[in-house]
């Protein structure tokens, strides 16, 4: 009787041990598996972040597009009026030296006029 006891008691702590077996075995599967969830998890959210900043990439690439082009009409639109402002330094210059021929011309007149005593 004594020896039945002790098997019976061996074969559950037998039992036991292989039921600390199986629920460590399982809480290690759960730990395993939450970990890979996690990790899906946090790929996702990766790739949300990459898809954002490439969008925002883009976003800046194409607003620096249009500021350069932006700037490229400033700068054309700014050479522009240096042109006009030259021309019409020219034209004012090209006026200057005509009325001062005009002048000239006006003095000699008078010169000869008085040296002809009229």
């Amino acid at each position: 009787l004594v020896a039945a006891l002790e098997r019976e008691g061996e074969r559950e702590a037998e039992r036991d041990e292989c039921e600390r077996e199986r629920d460590v075995a399982l809480e290690d599967r759960q730990s395993v598996e939450k970990q890979r969830e996690e990790a899906e998890r946090a790929k996702v959210e990766a790739l949300e972040l990459v898809a954002v900043l490439r969008l925002q990439v883009q976003t800046m690439d194409e607003s620096a597009m249009e500021k350069m082009q932006e700037w490229e009409g400033i700068r054309g639109r700014m050479e522009e009026q240096r042109e006009e402002r030259e021309r019409e330094r020219e034209e004012w210059d090209m006026q200057r030296e005509k009325e001062k021929e005009t002048v000239e011309e006006k003095m000699q007149v008078q010169m000869e006029e008085q040296r002809r005593g009229v």
